[in-house]
């Protein structure tokens, strides 16, 4: 049996992600951001201080083309998906 449903939004963040080339720390830092977790929340999780939290997220940001959290799940979720609705 093949089962065909829309992806979910971690589903296709990851896929967004991966397309920009980031290595599997940037990867894990931005599915945090993603999910909504703050920088000192992201240095517990991955068991990392919060300045190499903020290197990883600089790395993200200039990978991405973005400066900031919002505008990164803007151009991993919206960007291409519905791209005249934030024109």
């Amino acid at each position: 049996m093949v089962v065909v449903e829309p992806s979910r939004p971690h589903e296709l963040a990851w896929l967004r992600v991966s397309a920009y080339g980031l290595s599997e720390r940037e990867r894990a830092v931005a599915d945090l951001v993603v999910q909504g977790a703050s920088t000192k929340e992201i240095s517990q999780i991955l068991y990392i201080s919060e300045y190499t939290v903020q290197e990883h997220l600089s790395n993200v940001f200039d990978k991405v083309g973005v400066r900031g959290r919002r505008a990164l799940l803007k151009r991993l979720f919206f960007d291409n998906l519905y791209p005249t609705l934030f024109a």
